[in-house]
Protein backbone atom coordinates (compact mmCIF):
# COMPACT_ATOMS: atom_id res chain seq x y z
CA UNK A 1 0.00 0.00 0.00
CA UNK A 2 2.59 2.35 0.81
CA UNK A 3 4.73 1.28 -2.19
CA UNK A 4 2.09 2.15 -4.90
CA UNK A 5 -0.12 5.22 -2.25
CA UNK A 6 0.11 8.64 -4.57
CA UNK A 7 2.07 7.48 -7.36
CA UNK A 8 0.85 8.37 -10.68
CA UNK A 9 1.56 5.05 -12.00
CA UNK A 10 -0.81 3.72 -10.24
CA UNK A 11 -3.57 6.33 -10.36
CA UNK A 12 -6.15 4.17 -11.49
CA UNK A 13 -6.00 1.93 -8.25
CA UNK A 14 -5.79 5.04 -6.30
CA UNK A 15 -9.12 4.95 -4.61
CA UNK A 16 -8.61 1.09 -3.90
CA UNK A 17 -5.17 2.30 -2.84
CA UNK A 18 -6.61 4.31 -0.40
CA UNK A 19 -9.63 2.31 1.05
CA UNK A 20 -7.11 -0.74 1.63
CA UNK A 21 -5.00 1.69 3.54
CA UNK A 22 -8.22 2.86 5.88
CA UNK A 23 -9.33 -1.06 5.92
CA UNK A 24 -5.39 -1.50 7.16
CA UNK A 25 -5.52 1.02 9.89
CA UNK A 26 -9.23 0.01 10.93
CA UNK A 27 -7.49 -3.54 11.09
CA UNK A 28 -4.54 -2.51 13.44
CA UNK A 29 -6.76 -0.59 15.59
CA UNK A 30 -9.44 -3.49 16.24
CA UNK A 31 -6.69 -5.84 16.65
CA UNK A 32 -4.84 -3.55 19.46
CA UNK A 33 -8.48 -3.30 20.75
CA UNK A 34 -8.79 -7.35 21.12
CA UNK A 35 -4.91 -7.47 22.57
CA UNK A 36 -6.28 -5.11 25.41
CA UNK A 37 -9.12 -7.23 26.38
CA UNK A 38 -7.78 -10.51 26.07
CA UNK A 39 -5.09 -8.99 28.29
CA UNK A 40 -7.74 -7.64 30.43
CA UNK A 41 -9.89 -10.74 30.57
CA UNK A 42 -6.80 -12.52 31.06
CA UNK A 43 -6.22 -10.58 34.36
CA UNK A 44 -9.51 -10.63 35.58
CA UNK A 45 -9.72 -14.60 35.66
CA UNK A 46 -6.65 -14.27 37.74
CA UNK A 47 -8.34 -12.17 39.56
CA UNK A 48 -11.26 -14.38 40.25
CA UNK A 49 -9.06 -17.25 40.78
CA UNK A 50 -7.19 -15.58 43.33
CA UNK A 51 -10.19 -14.79 44.85
CA UNK A 52 -12.09 -18.13 44.77
CA UNK A 53 -8.89 -19.66 46.55
CA UNK A 54 -8.98 -17.09 49.27
CA UNK A 55 -13.16 -17.86 49.82
CA UNK A 56 -12.59 -22.13 49.58
CA UNK A 57 -9.07 -21.98 52.42
CA UNK A 58 -11.81 -19.75 54.29
CA UNK A 59 -14.44 -22.33 54.07
CA UNK A 60 -12.35 -25.03 54.63
CA UNK A 61 -10.80 -23.21 57.85
CA UNK A 62 -14.36 -22.88 58.94
CA UNK A 63 -15.21 -26.52 58.06
CA UNK A 64 -12.40 -27.75 60.45
CA UNK A 65 -13.16 -25.33 62.84
CA UNK A 66 -16.90 -26.75 62.88
CA UNK A 67 -16.06 -30.02 62.41
CA UNK A 68 -13.86 -29.76 65.88
CA UNK A 69 -16.45 -28.47 67.82
CA UNK A 70 -17.72 -30.17 70.70
CA UNK A 71 -19.57 -31.61 70.79
CA UNK A 72 -20.46 -32.40 66.92
CA UNK A 73 -23.16 -31.43 65.68
CA UNK A 74 -26.85 -33.06 65.90
CA UNK A 75 -29.51 -33.13 63.31
CA UNK A 76 -31.51 -30.81 65.91
CA UNK A 77 -28.19 -28.10 65.51
CA UNK A 78 -27.92 -28.84 61.89
CA UNK A 79 -31.74 -28.19 61.49
CA UNK A 80 -31.39 -25.30 64.23
CA UNK A 81 -28.71 -23.61 61.95
CA UNK A 82 -30.94 -23.92 58.85
CA UNK A 83 -28.66 -25.74 57.11
CA UNK A 84 -29.15 -27.00 53.61
CA UNK A 85 -29.40 -31.22 53.55
CA UNK A 86 -29.57 -32.95 49.85
CA UNK A 87 -32.02 -35.82 49.80
CA UNK A 88 -31.24 -39.16 49.66
CA UNK A 89 -29.94 -39.79 46.03
CA UNK A 90 -32.58 -41.83 44.26
CA UNK A 91 -32.21 -44.40 41.51
CA UNK A 92 -32.86 -43.60 37.71
CA UNK A 93 -34.90 -46.55 36.89
CA UNK A 94 -34.96 -48.15 34.11
CA UNK A 95 -33.11 -47.89 31.58
CA UNK A 96 -34.56 -46.92 27.99
CA UNK A 97 -33.44 -48.74 24.45
CA UNK A 98 -30.39 -47.14 23.02
CA UNK A 99 -31.04 -44.99 20.10
CA UNK A 100 -29.12 -43.64 17.00
CA UNK A 101 -26.73 -47.10 16.76
CA UNK A 102 -24.40 -46.86 13.97
CA UNK A 103 -21.58 -49.44 12.99
CA UNK A 104 -18.62 -47.62 11.11
CA UNK A 105 -15.24 -49.15 9.55
CA UNK A 106 -12.80 -48.36 11.77
CA UNK A 107 -9.48 -46.78 11.24
CA UNK A 108 -7.54 -50.46 10.43
CA UNK A 109 -8.30 -53.72 9.41
CA UNK A 110 -10.25 -55.76 11.52
CA UNK A 111 -11.84 -52.95 13.82
CA UNK A 112 -15.38 -51.15 13.94
CA UNK A 113 -16.02 -48.01 15.00
CA UNK A 114 -19.79 -47.81 17.35
CA UNK A 115 -21.22 -44.90 18.06
CA UNK A 116 -25.00 -44.29 19.80
CA UNK A 117 -26.87 -41.61 21.50
CA UNK A 118 -26.11 -41.04 25.37
CA UNK A 119 -28.65 -42.70 27.89
CA UNK A 120 -29.19 -40.54 30.91
CA UNK A 121 -28.51 -42.32 34.49
CA UNK A 122 -26.60 -44.83 33.04
CA UNK A 123 -23.27 -46.65 34.64
CA UNK A 124 -21.68 -48.29 31.72
CA UNK A 125 -23.06 -49.90 28.43
CA UNK A 126 -23.10 -53.75 27.28
CA UNK A 127 -21.52 -53.81 23.70
CA UNK A 128 -21.78 -57.09 21.83
CA UNK A 129 -21.37 -58.80 18.71
CA UNK A 130 -21.05 -61.44 16.82
CA UNK A 131 -20.55 -62.80 13.10
CA UNK A 132 -23.72 -62.41 10.86
CA UNK A 133 -24.34 -66.46 10.27
CA UNK A 134 -27.54 -68.47 12.22
CA UNK A 135 -25.93 -69.83 15.65
CA UNK A 136 -23.12 -67.73 16.18
CA UNK A 137 -22.53 -66.98 19.87
CA UNK A 138 -22.37 -63.43 20.61
CA UNK A 139 -19.73 -61.60 22.18
CA UNK A 140 -19.38 -59.44 24.69
CA UNK A 141 -16.83 -56.23 24.64
CA UNK A 142 -14.35 -56.09 27.45
CA UNK A 143 -14.15 -53.93 29.10
CA UNK A 144 -17.47 -52.17 29.54
CA UNK A 145 -17.88 -48.58 27.59
CA UNK A 146 -18.95 -45.94 29.90
CA UNK A 147 -18.84 -43.36 27.06
CA UNK A 148 -21.82 -43.39 23.96
CA UNK A 149 -18.76 -44.54 21.31
CA UNK A 150 -16.27 -47.28 21.52
CA UNK A 151 -13.99 -49.16 18.89
CA UNK A 152 -14.15 -52.99 18.66
CA UNK A 153 -11.02 -54.81 17.72
CA UNK A 154 -9.65 -58.04 16.53
CA UNK A 155 -12.60 -58.59 13.96
CA UNK A 156 -11.96 -61.18 10.61
CA UNK A 157 -11.19 -59.23 7.56
CA UNK A 158 -13.88 -59.33 4.84
CA UNK A 159 -16.28 -61.39 7.28
CA UNK A 160 -20.06 -59.64 7.92
CA UNK A 161 -20.46 -59.01 11.65
CA UNK A 162 -23.77 -58.22 13.97
CA UNK A 163 -23.52 -55.60 16.70
CA UNK A 164 -25.76 -54.59 19.46
CA UNK A 165 -25.57 -52.37 22.48
CA UNK A 166 -27.72 -51.73 25.98
CA UNK A 167 -27.59 -48.92 28.85
CA UNK A 168 -27.04 -50.25 32.12
CA UNK A 169 -28.01 -48.38 35.11
CA UNK A 170 -28.15 -49.02 39.16
CA UNK A 171 -31.94 -50.78 38.77
CA UNK A 172 -29.99 -52.74 36.11
CA UNK A 173 -29.59 -53.34 31.95
CA UNK A 174 -32.44 -51.65 29.18
CA UNK A 175 -33.13 -53.34 26.46
CA UNK A 176 -30.66 -54.42 23.04
CA UNK A 177 -30.71 -51.76 20.65
CA UNK A 178 -31.39 -52.30 16.89
CA UNK A 179 -28.86 -54.28 15.63
CA UNK A 180 -26.31 -52.99 12.96
CA UNK A 181 -24.55 -54.67 10.23
CA UNK A 182 -21.35 -54.25 9.05
CA UNK A 183 -18.79 -56.50 6.61
CA UNK A 184 -15.21 -55.98 8.56
CA UNK A 185 -12.42 -53.81 7.15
Amino acid sequence: IEATDGKPKYAAVQTLITALKTASGQYDDALTDQQTKEAAAKAATQTKNDKREILEGGITALANGLMSATPPFSDADVLEAKFTLRAAPTPVGEMPTVIDFLATLGDAPGQMDLTWSAVKGRRYYDVEYRLNVDGAAWKRQDPSPTKSKTTVEDLQSGQEYVFRVRAVGTAGAGPWSDVSIKRAP
